[in-house]
């Protein structure tokens, strides 16, 4: 059986409807703050049984040696550890240079993509403050480049 990854409906539609950050702070309902704990050890029991699934792996694997099969004694295969198929890699870097490509080139045939969003539960608070002082920081910066598009300066 392979591990399927899940995500809840509620995590898609949200990562789907709030895709772009506005750096702008929200306050936590008790609710929402429960959930935020709850979250946190759902997270440290995933570690520690993380931690166990990988050491039983090693077990396993110690066990099956350079074997790629291993059969249980009634003759059913139970586990398989086969080496990833091979990739081909393209060197751009040595391509380009071979090419003679210079900076004008490489920029013609860049873009840039929108990275996702990222969801992380901050434990430790004297980063979770830090973190709240950059985006009270930015949306200050926001507000000074809002006002002055408004007033422009009379010389």
């Amino acid at each position: 059986m392979k591990h399927i990854e899940t995500k809840s409906k509620a995590e898609t539609e949200a990562r789907t409807k709030y895709a772009k950050a506005t750096d702008g702070i929200t306050v936590a309902s008790d609710d929402i703050a429960a959930k935020v704990s709850e979250l946190l050890g759902l997270r440290k029991k995933m570690d520690e049984d993380e931690l166990r699934k990988s050491q039983l792996m090693g077990e396993i694997m110690e066990a099956m040696k350079t074997a790629t099969v291993l059969k249980h004694k009634n003759g059913n295969v139970i586990v398989t550890w086969k080496k990833a198929s091979s990739k081909v890699k393209i060197n751009y870097k040595g391509l380009l240079k071979h090419l003679k490509a210079t900076e004008k080139d490489i920029l013609a045939y860049t873009k840039q993509e929108l990275g996702a969003r990222t969801f992380e539960i901050i434990e430790d608070q004297a980063e979770c403050a830090e973190m709240v002082k950059e985006i009270e920081a930015n949306l200050a910066n926001l507000a000074n480049l809002a006002k002055k598009e408004e007033k422009p300066e009379q010389k």
